[in-house]
């Protein structure tokens, strides 16, 4: 990892040792050395045994003492532990500017076919039928992202959609998304926060039984598409942003890959997941940086 980007992401949990409240007395490890190991491991895409090992650290990152693998486990789902990595992907997720477009997709985490974790389930993801997760991410213009979830493979996108990311939209931002999002219940949510949301529809004109139930919004959506078809291509592809996002996100060392086999259940998954994104951040905000500076 880099200097620079390590430096961010050190001081972002150093703002959170001192945002999130502290309850009982003080541990000889702290939190913060706590979240730190787990950065490091995940950084280096690497399970937790290997922040437990002093051989594993460089000049970049060198703690004086360790925990005791068993402890830094068992520290590391501590409430607050959990309430400051969520601190520190807020405090690096924020857009520079303000934020008027956003896109919506799932990227796939499949695990093997003869993996035994029962949380994983069976889905469509990359074309395909697989088994695994799904990453439901928000994603702004700048590159951030907002907000996400992450619900095993089976469970629909616009159903996952409203119920833990629509109900996060803030006032007057465009959302777009593709056809699989076409539902008349996220028309409703966005235009209920003051926002707009856009995707191409589902069924052809002839084929809507349930037109006279469906939101004004959607039919709104649905007569640009009828009337002014290039007009609502040339705004559909701005959702390709999107893809350029989860790229990023990946195509890097220690980037979101394919879920490593220590990775298992929904809760490590979801921990591991948002490391990743954070550090994804961090690395974004170094680049915003380092151009700003030529």
């Amino acid at each position: 990892m880099d200097k620079v980007e390590w430096q961010v992401i050190r001081n972002a949990v150093r703002s959170a040792d001192r945002s999130v409240p502290r309850v009982g007395r003080r541990p000889r490890f702290s939190d913060r050395l706590i979240v730190q190991m787990y950065y490091w491991s995940v950084a280096h895409d690497r399970p937790r045994c290997f922040a437990a090992d002093r051989q594993n650290y460089s000049s970049v990152f060198r703690p004086r003492e360790l925990p005791s693998y068993s402890q830094f486990c068992r520290r590391l789902h501590a409430p607050r532990v959990l309430a400051m990595i969520e601190h520190v992907l807020r405090r690096l997720s924020v857009a520079p500017g303000p934020v008027n477009l956003a896109f919506i997709d799932g990227k796939a985490l499949p695990v093997s076919e003869s993996s035994k974790d029962p949380d994983a389930r069976t889905g469509r993801g990359h074309g395909k039928f697989s088994r695994g997760y799904k990453l439901h991410a928000l994603v702004t213009a700048c590159g951030r992202i907002q907000c996400f979830a992450v619900r095993p493979m089976n469970e629909a996108e616009p159903r996952v959609s409203r119920e833990q990311i629509f109900p996060l939209l803030m006032p007057g931002v465009v959302v777009i998304g593709d056809g699989n999002y076409d539902s008349k219940f996220l028309y409703e949510i966005a235009r209920e926060r003051g926002s707009w949301f856009f995707a191409p529809p589902k069924q052809a004109p002839q084929q809507r039984r349930s037109w006279s139930r469906t939101t004004e919004s959607r039919r709104e959506a649905v007569e640009l598409w009828e009337q002014q078809p290039e007009l609502a291509r040339r705004v559909y592809r701005e959702r390709t942003e999107i893809e350029r996002v989860f790229s990023r996100l990946s195509c890097y060392g220690g980037g979101l890959g394919p879920l490593p086999a220590w990775v298992r259940r929904l809760d490590r998954v979801t921990l591991w997941v948002t490391a990743k994104i954070t550090l994804y951040h961090a690395r974004l905000i170094v680049r915003e940086r380092r151009q700003a500076a030529a």
